[in-house]
């Protein structure tokens, strides 16, 4: 067979469209059991006043749902999202407040669901510190 000949069977191979469908089966495959190349998200703009649960807005959830996001006493939030948090160190959590003077606000994983935020003004935990916030935790694998 001369090198034309075989380069023609390949390419009738390739343009094949029973052929092609495997292929792409066989590609769509092995990129389902590839690990993810970044982190999984969740974002959300956040705002909490008087003794009234935080309300929030997502901009990106890649990480899970959302099963609930409450006050649970002055200046103390909770956020459950179902298992999202399945290994302590591979989540990085940030949250931006333009709040009055002297506030703080600090966020930690709690368990495998559950992050908590916490918040306070001269040293005592303090509501109406999540104003127009922007909460950010990434999961990475």
């Amino acid at each position: 067979m001369t090198n034309e000949e075989i380069t023609e069977n390949i390419q009738d191979t390739f343009n094949s469209t029973d052929n092609m469908n495997v292929i792409r089966e066989a590609l769509v495959g092995i990129n389902d059991s590839l690990p993810s190349a970044g982190p999984l998200v969740f974002k959300a703009n956040v705002t909490q006043s008087g003794t009234g649960n935080p309300t929030y807005t997502v901009l990106e959830n890649t990480v899970g749902t959302i099963v609930s996001f409450g006050r649970v006493s002055i200046g103390n939030y909770k956020l459950v999202i179902t298992d999202a948090f399945p290994e302590a160190g591979k989540v990085a959590l940030s949250i931006t407040s333009f709040s009055v003077d002297n506030t703080a606000v600090t966020i930690s994983v709690l368990d495998s669901s559950s992050v908590e935020i916490l918040t306070w003004k001269d040293l005592n935990s303090f509501d109406n510190n999540l104003l127009n916030s922007t909460l950010l935790i990434e999961v990475y694998p």
